[in-house]
């Protein structure tokens, strides 16, 4: 859903999952903070047009293409909020393989999974070591980090916590709708 605000800049995380490029991988991965601010700008701009006319609506984000990037999407929108839900990287990182061995599929006859598993393995490490200075560098304010079989077991409740650390308020009408929606899911245990 993000993808194409930043694809304008060229430096766009989820093209690495179109074919395998090991050189843009390495030069995308080794920009510093600094040389993504120029990206976000791109993508902050692309937001305010979407927005126009909509400036009291919260925009919320699920791409994960973010998360090698968050130090410079938190400077050019200083009032994002991160939500990193944390998953057994032993059951996410073959999901992952898979996703983007299908996504090359359409786009390349290049197909090498054992290249993919290597790619996917440094992403997660360098996602994982970026996002633990979040903290470190000022941004505790900004990021919340949740288990996600918490939000399985208690989805209300793990809502309700995210609200609570941003200060976003839950009335009664949003808590009993969260409530009813997850009593009539199927998926739900």
């Amino acid at each position: 859903e993000c993808y194409p605000l930043l694809a304008p800049s060229f430096r766009n995380p989820q093209t690495l999952a179109m074919a395998h490029m090991p050189t843009y991988a390495e030069w995308l991965m080794g920009l510093s903070a600094d040389q993504m601010v120029p990206a976000y700008q791109c993508y902050a701009q692309g937001l305010a047009m979407l927005n126009a006319g909509h400036e009291s609506q919260r925009w919320v984000s699920k791409s994960p293409i973010h998360c090698w990037f968050i130090e410079p999407l938190l400077h050019v929108c200083p009032d994002a909020r991160i939500v990193r839900m944390r998953r057994d990287p032993a059951e996410t990182i073959p999901s992952t393989c898979s996703l983007y061995e299908t996504i090359r599929a359409a786009y390349s006859d290049n197909h090498r999974p054992a290249e993919t598993g290597k790619l996917i393995v440094r992403l997660y490490e360098i996602y994982v070591g970026r996002f633990s200075n979040l903290v470190q560098n000022g941004h505790g304010a900004n990021v919340l980090d949740i288990d996600y079989q918490d939000l399985v077991q208690d989805p209300t409740g793990t809502v309700r916590l995210i609200h609570d650390k941003f200060g976003i308020p839950v009335s009664d009408e949003h808590e009993s709708r969260m409530d009813q929606w997850h009593s009539n899911d199927p998926y739900s245990s």
